[in-house]
């Protein structure tokens, strides 16, 4: 259950940049952007779409449907 106190400290994780920095949070995401970074066309993205959404990175054509 979100309360307000896990909450402010959620926030205060988040904004602490310098320890973010220390703890190499912003690899992961370096890593993570420079797969879609490294596409170069349409036809990329597409060769490669499954293999995104099996992995659960997110997408601008997910493959769901609301029956």
């Amino acid at each position: 259950m979100l309360s307000w106190q896990n909450l402010v400290k959620y926030h205060r994780l988040v904004r602490d940049f310098d320890k973010r920095e220390a703890d190499e949070y912003h690899t992961l995401s370096y890593h993570f952007l420079k797969e879609f970074q490294e596409l170069e066309t349409f036809t990329d993205f597409t060769a490669k779409l499954a293999e995104f959404e099996l992995a659960g990175k997110p997408n601008f054509l997910p493959f769901w449907c609301i029956a």
